[in-house]
């Protein structure tokens, strides 16, 4: 059997698969139901159950699919909804409390955030 077809069967969830999900990613049936979600100006909460397809749906809107070395081509249309898919380690940012940081912990987060952000945009320069 190939490795191929074993490494497809092999991912269960989307935290198995790279950031660019471009040749992984199935658009569901009513998919331009959804696209809906991209006119609004303020924050949209993506709800479901475990397995339902939230971290795929999300990494395939965000930049290292739409902007995929994979895709022979890039319209112009991309560039006017452009996501950024941060997942922080929750057992690290967990520690980052006020017991162990006193008062200064939401800096010490911010940081954190930023720094996560920064890499994220300096590893899509590549």
């Amino acid at each position: 059997m190939s490795d191929l077809l074993l490494d497809s069967f092999s991912k269960s969830r989307a935290e198995e698969y790279p950031l660019d999900v471009w040749n992984n990613f199935v658009i569901p049936p009513r998919y331009k139901e959804y696209s809906r979600l991209f006119n609004y100006r303020r924050a949209v909460m993506i709800e479901g159950g475990r397995g339902s397809g939230k971290t795929m749906f999300l990494k395939y809107h965000c930049h290292n699919t739409r902007f995929s070395k994979k895709r022979t081509s890039i319209p112009s249309r991309e560039l006017k909804h452009v996501g950024l898919y941060f997942r922080p380690d929750t057992d690290f940012s967990a520690m980052i409390n006020e017991f162990n940081f006193g008062s200064d912990w939401q800096k010490v987060f911010k940081h954190y955030v930023l720094l996560g952000l920064l890499e994220d945009f300096a590893n899509a320069l590549h």
